[in-house]
């Protein structure tokens, strides 16, 4: 069986020393909402599920707009109010 040919590796101290141009690197947008997680009883879940297939939106959707009826009712702001107050 043939032997492949070695491939020649800079010394380390050349890679550490290597400068990485500024547009390679990634830079991430500073997040606007913050991912939470909601641990929900099975048959609530399977409801949730359903309600949100046939009004065609989106589990998330419904829970915001409880979420929003909630804060409405318990401090008198909806997420909206909240978020605008945050804003620069």
């Amino acid at each position: 069986m043939p032997t492949r040919p070695r491939i020649k590796l800079p010394a380390q101290a050349q890679l550490r020393d290597t400068v990485i141009p500024q547009e390679r690197i990634a830079v991430k947008p500073p997040l606007q909402d913050i991912k939470a997680t909601l641990y929900l009883p099975r048959p609530v879940h399977e409801q949730l599920r359903k309600m949100a297939y046939e009004r065609h939106c989106h589990q998330q959707t419904m829970m915001l707009e409880a979420l929003d009826q909630w804060l409405q009712r318990e401090c008198g702001k909806t997420i909206r109010d909240l978020t605008q107050d945050n804003e620069p």
